[in-house]
């Protein structure tokens, strides 16, 4: 007839709550520090050589073709240009980054709502901004690939708010360029390139013209307003010397420069526990004679169109490096 409500109230002790984050710095900054492990996300893939999702686009694009014969039917479809709705690459472009944006709607949440003192406002504001631009980043990649897609601002609590509607492209296209118009605000006394990876007001500012420049073409041909929007965020990047070029292509393979000059953020990987795939996909098929690699029998997964080669001039430095 009677029972003890608290008697039977759980508290977990092997795992972290929402409610038990962020009360520290240290979990804000493991908290931010997961939002740029999903920027590996686009080389996830199957078992079979060089099956990432960072190929399906470019043969999609038409950019690029497949000297190894595939096997999946992902690759097959995408070989044959005829993709089905259940394409395991599609889903695997889609789900990673969604799973990003959820991360990046619980950081913003959670440090938005820290309480006075667990850290700094600048470190607070530093930490937000690159929440915020990253979560910029995932949905101009989805917006760019799938056009009208569910935009959604706050974490999941309950499954009702798991499923929603589409929203527009414009609709889509307004939410990044305010969350990086905020980003930057939040930015103001972050260095321009923070040297560890992760976004500065560089990166900022460079996604925001970028983002700019595209809403001004197409789909949406926003036209003059928003090419001299993206002239004059691109200007002020300019203007500060906030980046720089590299002077020679060989610069971008110098272990010295890494994270500094072109490389804006980018994740921070450790070749005994994650390295790139982007190596052994690129390898000519089939093997070379003498072998230019370690690893010959992995290679081709990806080689560039001729016709796509030949767009560039014969003086292009990027047609003459490798």
């Amino acid at each position: 007839l009677t029972s003890c409500s608290d008697f039977l109230t759980e508290k977990p002790k092997t795992f972290l709550t929402p409610d038990d984050y962020f009360n520290t710095e240290n979990q804000m900054t493991a908290a931010v520090n997961g939002l740029y492990s999903h920027l590996g996300g686009i080389f996830n893939g199957e078992i079979e050589v060089g099956s990432a999702n960072y190929n399906f686009i470019e043969y999609m694009g038409g950019y690029a073709v497949r000297p190894r014969s595939a096997t999946t039917q992902a690759f097959m479809q995408a070989r044959s240009l005829n993709v089905k709705e259940d394409n395991n690459a599609i889903l695997g472009l889609w789900q990673y980054q969604y799973i990003a944006i959820e991360n990046c709607n619980s950081v913003i949440a959670g440090i938005e709502a820290s309480e006075e003192g667990v850290a700094s406002e600048d470190v607070k504001k530093k930490y937000l901004g690159e929440a915020y631009a990253l979560r910029a980043y995932y949905y101009f990649n989805l917006v760019r690939l799938f056009g009208p897609i569910p935009y959604k601002t706050t974490p999941t609590t309950e499954l009702a708010s798991a499923q929603l509607p589409l929203n527009s492209i414009e609709e889509v296209y307004a939410g990044i360029e305010s969350d990086l118009i905020h980003a930057d605000e939040l930015m103001a006394n972050v260095a321009w390139n923070q040297g560890n990876g992760h976004i500065g007001r560089a990166g900022v500012k460079a996604l925001l013209a970028k983002v700019q420049l595209t809403m001004a073409g197409y789909p949406l041909q926003k036209g003059a307003e928003y090419y001299n929007k993206a002239y004059n965020t691109a200007k002020e990047l300019y203007n500060a010397n906030g980046a720089s070029l590299f002077g020679s292509y060989a610069d971008l393979r110098n272990e010295g420069n890494e994270n500094s000059g072109e490389f804006l953020f980018s994740i921070q990987r450790e070749p005994d526990k994650a390295g790139s795939p982007m190596h052994s996909a690129i390898i000519p098929y089939p093997r070379t004679n003498p072998e230019i690699t370690a690893s010959p029998d992995a290679g081709g997964a990806i080689a560039s169109c001729l016709s796509f080669y030949n767009s560039y001039a014969e003086n292009d430095k990027r047609r003459n490096n490798q």
